[in-house]
């Protein structure tokens, strides 16, 4: 339940989706980091493109 709590935490605070297949790339403060990264740079990407 915890880590559940810890990826609804992340959605919430930096409003990305995180399909149940990305989890074990969370499992590290490292691999979180690298995979928010990521998908805000990607989702940054999308917004731009939509202009």
């Amino acid at each position: 339940m915890d880590f559940l709590n810890f990826v609804i935490a992340l959605h919430n605070k930096f409003g990305v989706e995180i399909p149940e297949t990305d989890y074990p790339k969370l499992s590290t403060l490292n691999g979180a980091a690298e995979y928010l990264g990521t998908a805000r740079s990607g989702a940054s990407s999308r917004t731009e493109q939509a202009r």
